[in-house]
């Protein structure tokens, strides 16, 4: 029988790119510009893996044994913290890189493409070619050589804003607001505040994911105090933090294993989450053409064998500051005529990747309402013209509601100290 109307049309289905097409995850990304309700589900009771209960199984939101470093009792794995790019290059790319695996360090090279030429870049000594690790400051275009970013993934249960029905969902939140949720969710009960969870009695909101105790989970637009141009979207179980006002409870009731058995086994890197390797990665990146081929070569040679650009496409190069040297002719797609490419001067490859000095994040001394008139007053006294244009760079992001990593906080920061100073 043929459908007419609407029930004849495919339904599109947006697979993120930190899952595999075949895994039909139905994911959403945590913004401050949409204010939803969630409920955040238990983890799974690792111990009945591999058993016809484990889908439906769950584990209270912390372990017994507490952190060694802050005595709190650590969380269990209802979060899964990933690292990745999102909106990368020419195709606006979404991906998961090898640096998501315990263990990986983002200061040895080998592991993940993007942060080698990241890490290049940025350690070298040519203007053009480190400028690359900066968001051009005059357009809408994203960073062509940029740091890796940090997410959290979580298992939860919320209407779909498209069709407003109830489903399961993996939900994607920034490393800053889920940090922000954990010191909610550490905040102490006091002696007249209400007893959510029992067995957890001695914190405010009790387990958040207890199918029986669990509380509904807001998302709204954050702006800290302290620098209200940052904001993201954040987590809440109250109207604020370290509040009981506002909060709701949402108990599963009879449809708990209904909702547990439709959880994602997020942690599941082979068949649910996709964690590229280097060598997918390598020609995702040289296939995209954002990143100049010779700068792909020398970041990328000692640690994988680099595929051959794709035949019609001229790779961007950054902007020379002396004339180049013309040594490659390509044909492009669209016509038969030659036209001249200009190779930047790139460094030697070093043996391995040097690391990025991590500098400690400094707390501004106040607001600077006008940064334009800021950067242009460090540019002339006590910032380089590069730190300057840095500085002007890193604002802009933050006027427009881009989240900055540690790194590029810590920048700022010090840059404004020293245009304040």
């Amino acid at each position: 029988m043929l459908l007419g109307g609407s029930q004849s049309e495919e339904k599109k289905k947006y697979i993120h790119g930190f899952f595999y097409e075949s895994s039909d995850v139905e994911s959403f990304t945590v913004s401050k510009n949409k204010n939803v309700k969630l409920r955040i589900l238990p983890a799974f009771d690792e111990t009945k893996r591999g058993t016809d209960a484990f889908k439906t199984s769950y584990a209270p939101y912390r372990a017994a044994d507490p952190d060694a470093t802050n005595k709190e009792p650590q969380f269990t794995g209802w979060y899964i913290p990933v690292t990745g790019y999102t909106f990368y290059g020419n195709n606006k790319l979404s991906f998961l890189s090898n640096l998501t695996r315990p263990g990986m360090s983002r200061y040895r090279g080998g592991i993940c493409p993007v942060n080698d030429i990241f890490a290049y870049c940025y350690n070298s000594k040519d203007a053009d070619i480190k400028k690359l690790t900066v968001r051009p400051a005059d357009s809408n275009k994203p960073t062509v050589a940029p740091r890796p970013r940090k997410w959290a993934l979580m298992n939860c249960y919320m209407e779909d804003i498209n069709t407003q029905e109830m489903s399961n969902k993996v939900v994607i939140v920034t490393d800053m607001a889920k940090e922000r949720f954990l010191e909610d969710l550490n905040c102490r009960a006091g002696r007249d505040d209400e007893i959510i969870t029992p067995e957890w009695k001695t914190y405010l909101y009790g387990d958040i994911t207890d199918p029986d105790t669990g509380s509904t989970i807001f998302t709204r637009a954050y702006s800290d105090s302290t620098n209200p141009m940052l904001s993201f979207g954040r987590l809440y179980v109250a109207s604020k933090p370290n509040y009981l006002d506002g909060r709701q409870p949402w108990p599963l009731g009879d449809e708990k294993d209904k909702i547990l058995a439709g959880r994602y086994d997020i942690c599941d890197d082979s068949n649910i989450t996709r964690i590229r390797t280097y060598d997918e990665v390598l020609e995702l990146v040289v296939n995209d053409g954002a990143v100049p081929y010779q700068i792909i070569e020398r970041a990328c040679k000692p640690h994988g064998d680099i595929p051959a650009p794709p035949k019609g496409i001229v790779t961007s190069t950054p902007e020379p500051t002396v004339q180049p040297n013309i040594d490659a002719v390509v044909t492009t797609s669209e016509s038969t005529a030659q036209v001249a490419v200009a190779t930047p001067t790139v460094e030697a490859a070093p043996n391995a990747v040097e690391p990025v000095k991590e500098e400690p994040v400094a707390e501004p001394t106040k607001v600077i309402e006008q940064p334009e008139a800021a950067v242009s007053n460090a540019a002339e006294s006590k910032l380089s013209s590069e730190e300057a244009a840095e500085y002007a760079e890193l604002t802009k992001r933050m006027d427009e509601g881009d989240i900055l990593d540690g790194d590029e906080l810590s920048k700022l920061f010090r840059y404004r100290q020293q245009a304040e100073g």
